[in-house]
């Protein structure tokens, strides 16, 4: 699915997008480590859409916003990019997103509760992640580790101390 909308923005310059959330999740790096990653949808340009979702890196200005409800409206500056899509065993496809995200605030601010630091504490915020989604990766088959889950109970115990 390329994102045509998308494309025909200028990758040479940053734009103001607008976004509603859509959930949380994570990506395998190397070896046994995880990214996190953040859900976008009905990513819009000037009002219109410009594509359905879009998968993001959780960064740090991400994580500021705290913990982000359904449809939360984010808005954020950001470039348009290209990258591959597909595994080394298929035929792989150019597709468009969006990256190095700044100026991230959410359209109505409203206080939430707070997250670990995406750089920082990034093994605590994938045990949120884990935690949040705990039925449906163990329903699914998919990492859950307590390790990383315990991390973020540590790091939410000493942040509330």
């Amino acid at each position: 699915m390329v994102r045509i909308k998308l494309q025909k923005i200028s990758e040479k310059e940053r734009h103001t997008y607008e976004a509603l959330y859509g959930g949380v999740e994570f990506k395998k790096s190397y070896g046994d480590h995880y990214l996190p990653t953040l859900l976008l949808k009905d990513v819009k340009y000037n009002g219109i859409v410009v594509a359905d979702h879009l998968w993001v890196n959780y960064t740090k200005g991400f994580s500021r916003l705290g913990q982000l409800e359904d449809n939360d409206v984010i808005v954020f500056d950001g470039r348009v990019m290209t990258y591959e899509k597909g595994y080394y065993t298929e035929k792989r496809q150019r597709e468009y997103g969006l990256g190095r995200p700044t100026k991230i605030h959410l359209l109505n601010e409203k206080e939430k509760a707070p997250l670990p630091d995406a750089l920082k504490e990034k093994n605590a915020l994938v045990g949120y992640i884990m935690k949040v989604n705990k039925e449906f990766y163990l329903a699914n088959n998919r990492p859950y580790e307590k390790w990383y889950v315990q991390q973020y109970e540590k790091w939410l115990e000493e942040y509330t101390k």
